[in-house]
């Protein structure tokens, strides 16, 4: 890992936007948060859940080209990716194989998600390989570990192409030309649907492949600071609530791939410390977002999952339409309370400590930014 290497605290603020809107988005899928109505229609705004993981992978590669210059000392890197990831991603699996098993006990129950567990799908997921082929069994238990899964395909093939790109070609087209590629892509992408098997396989390793590649090639290209970051940042806000405007006015227009390229011009804007995009975003409570949110990412669908069961059962008792809101209301807001107290306990108790316990037996403990 490269020293002296500022943390970005902006793009820690992005991503905790961005898990805050997947938390959102899985529970307006379970119809906790309303669908229907002139309520559901504005709430469609938070439906963006699916584009909000595409911010993470070029979070991702714009990151891991930030941190890790040529030369990439692999062993640290694997140790820190390894320490980064692992802890959180194994408790939660367990904690979602539980709730599965649970949530088996209990009839007329319906769920948005309930992947199988046969041996080879618990397996895969235990190794975080449950996106890399398409075996038609193997599915995410902890829907949102998909990405993780993904994540962990690019470290180990992605991205390595990727650094020896600095040492073979190193020219500004040629990352000019590969960022516009995976622009375009990703643009087609968000608005195609796959069939079968390669839905589950094909379309998570291309969002990912594109969205980290595209994050690399953006600060590969940062050779000198932006000269008018802020206008970069105002553009793309317009860009991202025009393209949520579309959910609210035209829902038949497909503006996801606009949404992800506003979203990736957001990366690059708010780099610079001086403009008022990072201030804005270098608040302590979206700092703190960004602190918990991998946390929260994984931990949240375990607790969905688990209060959905109970659901059912509290809702017989309710008569009236206003018995009917109050109890949404404070159902949800119960619900999203523990969700993110979990996620504190987590990333304080568990995320934290083990990171620094691996990263300290296996690698020298050097300065820098976060990773």
């Amino acid at each position: 890992m490269s020293a002296n290497r500022p943390y970005i605290e902006s793009h820690s603020a992005l991503r905790g936007i961005a898990a805050v809107v997947v938390v959102l988005h899985h529970l307006r899928a379970f119809d906790l948060i309303p669908n229907h109505g002139m309520v559901g229609r504005g709430l469609r705004v938070i439906g963006w859940g699916d584009v909000a993981v595409y911010l993470f992978f070029v979070l991702s590669g714009f990151v891991m080209s930030y941190v890790y210059p040529s030369p990439v000392r692999w062993r640290e890197f694997f140790v820190a990716r390894l320490a980064r990831l692992v802890p959180v991603y194994e408790v939660t699996l367990l904690a979602m194989v539980a709730t599965i098993l649970w949530k088996q006990l209990h009839e007329h129950v319906s769920s948005l998600y309930h992947p199988p567990l046969s041996a080879g799908n618990v397996v895969a997921n235990l190794l975080m390989i449950q996106k890399w082929l398409p075996v038609r069994d193997w599915y995410a238990i902890n829907l949102p570990s998909w990405s993780l899964s993904v994540e962990a395909f690019l470290y180990v093939a992605l991205f390595p192409l990727l650094v020896g790109s600095r040492r073979w070609i190193s020219r500004p087209r040629f990352y000019a030309a590969l960022f516009g590629l995976a622009a375009v892509a990703a643009a087609v992408l968000f608005g195609m649907d796959f069939p079968g098997v390669w839905t589950l396989w094909w379309r998570p390793l291309g969002e990912g492949c594109l969205g980290f590649g595209l994050g690399f090639c953006l600060h590969q290209l940062m050779t000198k600071p932006l000269r008018f970051p802020g206008v970069v940042a105002a553009a793309a806000l317009l860009l991202i609530a025009g393209c949520l405007g579309c959910r609210i006015l035209v829902p038949a227009v497909q503006s996801d791939g606009f949404l992800a390229l506003g979203l990736a011009a957001l990366v690059v804007a708010s780099v610079e410390r001086a403009t008022w995009l990072y201030r804005m975003l270098a608040r302590p409570v979206f700092l703190y977002l960004g602190d918990v949110s991998y946390s929260l990412y994984l931990s949240h669908y375990p607790v969905v999952l688990f209060f959905v069961v109970s659901r059912a059962r509290l809702e017989s008792h309710i008569h009236s339409r206003a018995e009917e809101i109050l109890f949404r209301v404070l159902y949800v807001g119960v619900l999203t309370g523990l969700c993110f107290l979990i996620a504190h306990l987590s990333y304080r108790f568990l995320e934290v400590p083990f990171r620094r316990l691996i990263r300290d037996r296996f690698v020298r403990a050097e300065p820098g930014a976060r990773a």
